[in-house]
């Protein structure tokens, strides 16, 4: 599974730019933050090439990392089992599928906290008050 994105379109929420991602404009990846109270958070976004505004996309933290990699892994071990023909165990399904929409909860429930908060760069200290676009 690829962290990068090609291919997708996108439109710019402030001054409507149509654009493609990933190609010629570049996604960055769980960029290292930290909120008011010093938590570290990771960011993903693009700046639309138009007018310069940033789209904060998804953010992390340090469990829904390890959410990631189990599904990742879990996500390997049932395409592994596909590809050489094998039955996937009902089980071993029902683990991924749980694990994914925790996941993907997870990262819903931090967007809803953090919507509209500002953190800081963890390179530069930079403020930016955080506000996210939907793709």
């Amino acid at each position: 599974m690829a962290n990068d994105i090609k291919n997708v379109m996108a439109s710019c929420k402030e001054c409507g730019h149509r654009f493609q991602l990933g190609t010629t404009v570049p996604v960055k990846y769980q960029m290292s933050y930290r909120d008011k109270g010093g938590r570290s958070i990771f960011l993903t976004y693009y700046d639309c090439p138009q007018c310069g505004t940033t789209h904060y996309v998804q953010i992390d933290d340090t469990h829904t990392l390890e959410l990631k990699k189990e599904t990742v892994r879990m996500f390997a071990r049932l395409s592994k089992k596909r590809m050489d023909f094998k039955a996937i165990p009902k089980k071993q399904n029902d683990k991924f599928v749980k694990t994914n929409n925790k996941l993907t909860v997870t990262r819903q429930e931090l967007m809803k906290q953090y919507d509209g908060q500002i953190v800081f760069d963890a390179d530069t200290g930079a403020e930016v008050e955080l506000h996210f676009t939907i793709v």
